[in-house]
């Protein structure tokens, strides 16, 4: 839902396809190399530590742009920063995501807990967009 209202901020206020093509980039580039990172950290560290604090991060960065867009003083700039860091939390936060899932359930349920989590991130995927 943010992606496509954050992309939809961007068209308004660029009206060019190449910042909103710029805005993508910048929320998922941060996987490119964060994700190997993230496995990492999630071997490491407690996951469920890790996923709130790049929840919460994550969330002021929302907090910060929606101040922004309410003051009236948002500029594409400020976009791309806020897109970037939501980006990386969430790049470094789905590696401990996924393996927290063989944390919680048993392994006789283990190929069940995997479907449904897959479904949920597919739907989500898809309800999303168009609940924005």
């Amino acid at each position: 839902m943010q992606a496509v209202a954050q992309g939809w901020l961007v068209l308004q206020l660029s009206n060019s396809p190449f910042w909103l093509g710029v805005d993508g980039f910048m929320a998922t580039s941060p996987g490119l190399v964060l994700t190997l990172a993230g496995g990492v950290f999630a071997d490491l560290v407690d996951r469920r530590k890790l996923l709130i604090y790049s929840q919460v991060i994550a969330g002021f960065s929302a907090l910060t742009l929606g101040a922004l867009v309410v003051t009236h003083v948002v500029q594409i700039w400020m976009i791309l920063c806020l897109s970037f860091v939501t980006g990386c939390c969430m790049s470094i936060a789905g590696p401990s995501y996924l393996a927290l899932v063989f944390d919680l359930v048993d392994r006789e349920d283990l190929a069940n807990a995997i479907a449904l989590n897959s479904t949920q991130f597919q739907l989500s995927r898809v309800l999303g967009p168009v609940a924005a």
